[in-house]
């Protein structure tokens, strides 16, 4: 699903058809997100929209007059961020309660995890609360940042470019940042599924990372669409752009199976998933501590590994990481 101008909502089941729904305003719509059955849009002059199939609308009172710029859902909570520090919050999506931010500068972007809220923005604005009511400042630069997502223990915030390039914000608990430079054009969207950030720039670039610190070029260059945000679903990223572009991945879903080998009498791992990104899989006899057993570049669907190890001890756990 995406939203954008005039109340525009688009949904699509697979992410190649969409199909346009009525939202019953003509207001903007900036963001979306979906949890625990339903469907939440915000946009300007705090629009807040909410549906439970994604084609029929209801129109909720936000108790805000700014606009708002992102959205996000977690630990049974929503919060909604835009201009002048603007946060509200719902446990329903319906009933909204405007909270005291900390700051007036707008704030564009949302994102939940290791249970707390983090929201971004211009000149450097950072906010953070772990129960959604109660919010505090910290922040280490000036710069406007654009986005934030939170995955593999942390917060990865994107903003404006510097002379030294564009800057990337790491965090591993929301509230103190290691200012971290990227190789590319400003990331204006970010996101985190199947054990990577995606991020998406101008000129209709696409980056990914494991580690929010090293980022890997996928896509784009001079004449292609500048890319506004990222999302994912159904084992696909999809990313949205100017002009109306709309980009997805192909399929990312991991699968690791396991069975005795035969010819071998070694243990079996096949492992399925896209072609073209490097995977590491690992193994464990207690679940904290992992050690790789091999690091590949998948040019097929399905690749095969061979265990040696895994009668050596009484318990095995493995797992497969994409980069």
């Amino acid at each position: 699903m995406t939203v954008g101008n005039l109340g525009s909502i688009l949904t699509s089941a697979e992410g190649s058809n969409w199909v346009g729904s009525a939202s019953g305003v003509t207001n903007d719509l900036c963001a979306v997100t979906y949890s625990n059955g339903e469907f939440v849009a915000a946009g300007a002059a705090g629009t807040i929209l909410t549906s439970a199939n994604g084609k029929t609308w209801a129109r909720a009172v936000s108790g805000a007059s700014n606009n708002l710029n992102g959205i996000v859902q977690g630990n049974g909570e929503w919060a909604a961020v835009g201009t002048a520090g603007t946060i509200v919050t719902s446990v329903d999506g319906s009933n909204w309660v405007r909270r005291l931010s900390g700051t007036r500068s707008e704030l564009s972007a949302v994102a939940y995890g290791d249970g707390q809220f983090v929201a971004v923005g211009s000149s450097g604005a950072i906010v953070n609360s772990t129960d959604g009511t109660n919010w505090q400042a910290s922040s280490t630069t000036n710069l406007g940042l654009y986005a934030v997502a939170y995955g593999n223990g942390t917060f990865v915030a994107t903003g404006e470019i510097t002379n030294n390039g564009p800057i990337v914000l790491l965090s591993s608990n929301g509230m103190n940042w290691m200012l971290q430079g990227a190789p590319y054009e400003t990331m204006q969207g970010i996101t985190y599924a199947s054990g990577q950030f995606v991020a998406v720039a101008v000129a209709g670039q696409i980056l990914t990372s494991s580690d929010g610190a090293n980022w890997i070029f996928r896509h784009g260059g001079y004449g292609f669409a500048d890319l506004y945000s990222v999302t994912y679903g159904n084992s696909q990223f999809v990313a949205l752009g100017s002009g109306g572009t709309i980009l997805e991945s192909g399929s990312v879903n991991l699968a690791l199976t396991l069975e005795p080998d035969p010819s071998s009498g070694l243990l079996r791992l096949s492992l399925t998933g896209a072609r073209g990104l490097a995977y590491t899989v690992q193994s464990s006899t207690d679940l904290v501590s992992w050690a790789s057993i091999t690091n590949f570049t998948s040019a097929q669907s399905t690749t095969v590994v061979l265990d040696s190890l895994a009668h050596a001890t009484r318990q095995r756990f493995f797992r497969a990481v994409s980069h």
